[in-house]
């Protein structure tokens, strides 16, 4: 009977510790980065040589971002090659060191998908001397064969885009191109497709995250140009990591928090009065009027670990429709900025109010992106 007793008592604390297991692992795993086969970040590959031209094995290898904090850090094999992998794109100094070598130090700008080979040459003197190299790094990529390119957070914060919809800025890669109108679900996200496709077989990820549709094809919500720091796009020759495309990969990358406070606002404003008249009838220009304003802000919550961004557009544009059953019937005409050459919109029957927004979370420093999605249409009463 003892026996018994002291059986049943220690399956019982058993069963309490597998528990506990349990429920251990899962706080663990609830910590640990999702793995995406897309792309979102960027590598750095290369060898270091001294001035012979013979390897040099065991040298230490530093890349680190003063932005965020991050820092990575390898020794070149014993063939003097090096690989530092899944970096997230933005501006780098790499840190090379080796006893009886000077130290050498480059910057270098990674883009989202690139990788990016830096060859380095050591001559001999005191590891606390140390050499900038200021040279241009190879424009062309010798160690993949994807064809494509990047909009880079330069292009997208200068280049003109009259509705502010990151998808305009693709078709600066060659063979890229506007498409039709396939689905009315798909007015405001923006169409686009590549090598004469019709832009339902695009392949579309925001910090490797899925965001194609699944249904009707293209992308499924268009995230704010003040969220969104750059993306590549690949027309051709996909690597293992791309898939679910027959036409177009993109690969978008959301902007981040980093180790200093700052903030954009922008307003574009839209108004008949100032739309000049048309050469050929002399008639006024569009009388649509649109109000798009909004802004951005991030910064650290704890310096070189934890950071917050967060951008808030709005669009608010309005014209008027003869009946409420017209309403219903062009709404998305008149609420997705073409032009009105039919004559549907007028002056001020009703308003709409489209705050285009997205949802994120970026790791590795962590950073979180939170807005949030609303879109309400006033009409006026039927008559």
């Amino acid at each position: 009977m003892r026996n018994y007793f002291r059986f049943a008592f220690q399956a019982k604390h058993m069963r309490h510790a597998l528990k506990f297991s349990e429920a251990v692992l899962l706080c663990l795993l609830a910590f640990v980065p999702a793995a995406y086969p897309q792309v979102s970040t960027a590598d750095i590959t290369g060898a270091v040589l001294d001035q012979n031209g013979a390897v040099v094995a065991g040298a230490n290898v530093a890349v680190s971002n003063s932005a965020t904090g991050l820092k990575r850090q390898t020794v070149t094999a014993d063939t003097g090659d090096y690989s530092v992998a899944l970096l997230p794109p933005g501006e780098y100094e790499v840190r090379v060191e080796a006893t009886g070598f000077a130290t050498v130090v480059q910057k270098v700008s990674l883009v989202v998908g690139q990788r990016q080979t830096l060859n380095f040459t050591l001559r001999p003197g005191a590891m606390t001397e140390v050499i900038n190299v200021t040279a241009e790094v190879p424009l062309i990529e010798t160690t993949k064969s994807e064809i494509g390119a990047a909009v880079t957070p330069l292009e997208v914060k200068e280049l003109p885009i009259l509705d502010r919809n990151f998808a305009g800025l693709t078709y600066v890669i060659p063979g890229v191109r506007p498409a039709e109108g396939f689905d009315p679900t798909k007015t405001r996200v923006g169409n686009f497709s590549a090598n004469g496709g019709d832009g339902r077989a695009v392949d579309v990820n925001v910090d490797g995250g899925d965001n194609k549709d699944n249904v009707v094809g293209g992308m499924l919500q268009a995230y704010t140009l003040e969220g969104i720091q750059e993306f590549n796009v690949v027309t051709d020759r996909y690597t293992a990591e791309s898939g679910r495309s027959v036409a177009t990969v993109i690969n978008v990358v959301t902007k981040s928090g980093t180790n200093t406070f700052h903030g954009t606002g922008f307003a574009l404003f839209i108004v008949p009065k100032f739309n000049a008249k048309d050469f050929f009838t002399g008639e006024k220009g569009n009388p649509q009027k649109r109000y798009h304003f909004g802004g951005s802000v991030g910064g650290p919550v704890i310096k070189d670990k934890l950071f917050f961004f967060g951008a808030y557009p709005v669009t608010s544009i309005i014209c008027s429709l003869s009946s409420w059953t017209t309403a219903l019937a062009i709404n998305r005409t008149c609420t997705s900025g073409t032009d009105d050459s039919v004559g549907l919109c007028r002056t001020t029957s009703w308003a709409t109010l489209s705050i285009p927004t997205a949802r994120a979370v970026q790791t590795t420093p962590i950073s979180f992106m939170i807005l949030s999605s609303v879109t309400i249409t006033r009409f006026p009463p039927p008559r």
